[in-house]
């Protein structure tokens, strides 16, 4: 695979030739327009273009790492290596970087977790409860999922959460015994 230049991705500006520029990496939205959920003219606004800071303004990574494939056609000549061994597909790793930490993405989280935010229903508990969950799938089985012997690791991990979870249900309604009482 050649590497491409800025100069030769900004001739394809069109509908008819949509690329664009995410992370250094060159991708060819051309057949994506008419699908894409935001419309056709939200990428065609931006084609030919680097589009890095307004995708991840909008998008996860992971939006990337999942469609990206499909439209990648390479990498620019200036391109540094890719982050985490990525070589085609890149993208901000903030997600496992930060693990238990909200998306900034707009519209990619439950209002409630946001600070700020005030409900009858959910409270700092479920905030506290949803950063734990995070932190622990991430440390504890996103390794362990990319792993060879991922089937028996999960198996471990589950029984852990399990207890986890017991131990939290135990403590709930002692608590409400008490209130109770």
């Amino acid at each position: 695979m050649h590497p491409w230049y800025t100069t030769k991705v900004a001739k394809h500006c069109t509908v008819d030739s949509c690329w664009v520029i995410i992370d250094y990496s060159v991708y060819d939205l051309t057949r994506f327009l008419d699908f894409h959920p935001g419309g056709a003219r939200s990428i065609s606004l931006y084609a030919g273009k680097d589009i890095t800071e307004v995708f991840y303004s909008l998008h996860k990574s992971s939006v990337l790492r999942k469609y990206g494939p499909k439209f990648f056609i390479g990498r620019l000549a200036d391109a540094p290596p890719a982050p985490n061994g990525l070589a085609e597909v890149g993208g901000p790793e903030a997600e496992l970087s930060n693990p238990g930490a909200l998306s900034t993405v707009p519209y990619g989280e439950s209002p409630y977790l946001r600070e700020g935010w005030h409900s009858p229903f959910y409270n700092d508990s479920h905030r506290s409860y949803r950063q734990n969950l995070r932190e622990f799938l991430c440390n504890e089985l996103h390794d362990v999922t990319m792993s060879s012997d991922a089937a028996n690791a999960v198996c471990h991990h589950y029984e852990q959460a399990s207890e986890r979870e017991r131990v939290g249900w135990l403590l709930t309604h002692a608590r409400m015994d008490c209130l109770h009482a």
